[in-house]
């Protein structure tokens, strides 16, 4: 989970995710974003 990893491990996990596929990743990021806001 992102938040356990803190900004840092955020920011590497979203650049992967960017790196392995564009497709949806806006979707995707919209998503992990709301989850963190959430806690």
């Amino acid at each position: 989970t992102f938040v356990e990893l803190g900004p840092k491990g955020v920011l590497k996990g979203l650049l992967r995710r960017i790196d392995r596929s564009a497709n949806g990743i806006v979707i995707e990021t919209a998503q992990d974003i709301e989850t963190l806001l959430q806690g």
